[in-house]
């Protein structure tokens, strides 16, 4: 089962260079919260239930048949992204604007 809920919440930070540079960079961050690139991809993917639906090709409710598509579009994208350079360096990224309008069609695609 997906729990649409937390892979929402990962592709909204998965998709804002705002919040991206706030929680990953800290640029900017009064409110204290941190976060990652790993985390929200780990969020999207393992914590979401979406692994699975990935690791059988094929979904658990008929709603979603659309999504794995989508998703391995956005895993493709999210390995792309060179994780060894600095938070601000790989915000600027092209490969994280590739994620970013990947994770927003998703996003918009579940609303």
């Amino acid at each position: 089962m997906i729990d649409v809920n937390t892979l929402k919440d990962a592709l909204v930070e998965l998709s804002d260079k705002e919040d991206q540079l706030r929680l990953w960079a800290r640029i900017d961050n009064k409110t204290g919260e941190i976060s990652s690139f790993e985390e929200a991809t780990v969020e999207a993917f393992d914590s979401s239930g979406v692994a699975k639906l990935i690791s059988r090709g094929e979904t658990d409710a008929p709603d979603y048949d659309d999504l794995l598509p989508l998703m391995l579009e956005l895993g493709q994208a999210v390995d792309a992204v060179d994780t060894r350079l600095p938070p601000v360096i790989m915000i600027a990224s092209e490969a994280m604007e590739r994620v970013r309008s990947i994770a927003y069609k998703v996003l918009t695609h579940l609303q």
